[in-house]
């Protein structure tokens, strides 16, 4: 059936030589292998997938049997089986191509495999697949390791398991990243959800549990998803141009990332940027009951799915319109300024209560340095109280004085046009109009003297 010979097309020492890995990231082997297992899940098109993920521990089995506690010893493998399409010819073929394109619209670039060599020393795979050409079942079973041409001790038998998927146990972890690896079952869910969270949000996300190999323990992650996660996600929707787009927003206690907008097409993160620069009111993170977080938007919808471009990076519609781009205009759809300036308003309503507070709390600081410290800029609090209110937060001395200097010349120059339209236009008819219009013009003009 094969007589593909089994060798890496590349020199495989080097190539994971100069693929980095973080020592912080010794979790995104794991997320590698669980990411080609989505895949299989999809390729076989299975509506039933599972994944389930054994942990295996350092030290006696039998002495870890016993204890009531084996959380606390370092993870050694991590075996991840599915029940996907399996290593079929053709995925053996892409597996056996660095850098391969075969899922590349997929965003995959290739390479996973060799991340997970650097973190470990060798993944061992068995696989049942079913053969295109003669309809029979196989399983495919060899050892991938960092050295020669990479693939050990293949063999393919025919099989009668009418059942596909594939085992892959990623053996005996590097110490360097073992060490910065998350021991406990919730904290290593927690991070999968996270690492895979648009699967989640657009329900595509196949049945995962991990297993601790020794007792049996199990923790399954949709159910986690469902209690820990989704309990905590707002969502809206807008529609633009014809186009529905979903806004979900979550919590995530880990303010290193800061307050983030993710824009996602086909199932993944394609493009993000700091919310805080279109809501600086949020602050760097947020606390509440002693504990710090941030928030994570994310935007999904079927027209950022239909505009991921070739490198799966970002999106092939303009950021903005340019001034006079006319072709643009006529054609009338989403592009990623009207994009986010529709989902921004439905975070300043979801988050309108948290927002008021602090935008009142800060109007009533710089109020008070107005009155004491800055009376040339009273007249802001009784015209412009909005645009104080929207100002940066957390500004003192010069650097708040700057910022209400340009909030009194937009003032100046408000009432300059609207001098010009009082004295000098010949469009005014109504008697009361004008009158209203000029003495609230007179009184600006007193006022900013």
């Amino acid at each position: 059936m094969d007589d593909l010979l089994p060798e890496l097309h590349t020199n495989v020492s080097g190539k994971i030589r100069n693929t980095k890995l973080p020592k912080a990231k010794s979790l995104w082997p794991l997320f590698e292998a669980i990411s080609n297992s989505i895949h299989a899940i999809q390729d076989k098109g299975n509506s039933n997938g599972k994944i389930q993920i054994n942990i295996d521990r350092q030290g006696n089995d039998d002495l870890l049997a016993e204890c009531e506690n084996v959380e606390i010893y370092p993870i050694t493998d991590f075996e991840i089986i599915d029940n996907g399409v399996g290593l079929d010819l053709k995925n053996f073929k892409s597996f056996l191509t660095a850098e391969s394109e075969h899922k590349i619209d997929r965003g995959a670039k290739g390479i996973g495999r060799f991340v997970c060599l650097k973190a470990f020393k060798s993944l061992n795979f068995k696989s049942s697949f079913k053969n295109e050409d003669d309809q029979k079942n196989y399983i495919r079973e060899f050892v991938f390791k960092a050295n020669d041409k990479g693939i050990f001790n293949h063999l393919v038998n025919e099989s009668n398991n009418k059942h596909t998927g594939t085992s892959v146990t990623l053996t005996s972890f590097i110490n360097d990243y073992q060490e910065t690896c998350p021991r406990k079952l919730y904290d290593i869910g927690e991070k999968v959800i996270d690492h895979f969270l648009v699967y989640y949000l657009n329900k595509k996300a196949p049945r995962i549990e991990i297993v601790e190999k020794i007792n049996g323990t199990k923790l399954e992650l949709n159910n986690l998803y469902n209690t820990s996660f989704k309990a905590s996600i707002k969502a809206r929707e807008f529609e633009l141009y014809g186009y529905k787009f979903d806004v979900h927003l979550l919590r995530l206690f880990d303010v290193k990332k800061g307050h983030r907008i993710h824009y996602c097409g086909n199932d993944r993160v394609v493009k993000e940027e700091k919310l805080l620069k279109y809501i600086p009111d949020l602050g760097n993170s947020i606390l509440e009951d002693g504990l710090n977080f941030t928030y994570q938007v994310y935007i999904t919808s079927a027209f950022l799915d239909g505009h991921v471009d070739n490198e799966r990076t970002d999106f092939d519609f303009p950021d903005f319109v340019e001034e006079g781009d006319l072709q643009q205009l006529v054609n009338d759809s989403p592009n990623l300024e009207r994009i986010r300036q529709k989902a921004i308003e439905c975070l300043e309503e979801i988050l309108v209560a948290y927002l008021t507070n602090v935008r009142q709390t800060k109007y009533d600081s710089y109020s008070r340095h107005i009155i004491a410290d800055a009376p040339q800029f009273k007249t802001l609090l009784k015209y412009k109280p909005n645009a104080v209110r929207t100002m940066n937060p957390n500004l003192t001395g010069n650097r708040l004085n700057i910022e209400l200097f340009k909030v009194q010349t937009d003032l100046e120059i408000e009432i300059k046009e609207l001098g010009e339209k009082v004295l000098n236009s010949n469009n005014l008819v109504d008697t009361d109009e004008y009158k209203a219009l000029y003495d609230d013009y007179i009184e600006k003009f007193n006022d900013i003297g």
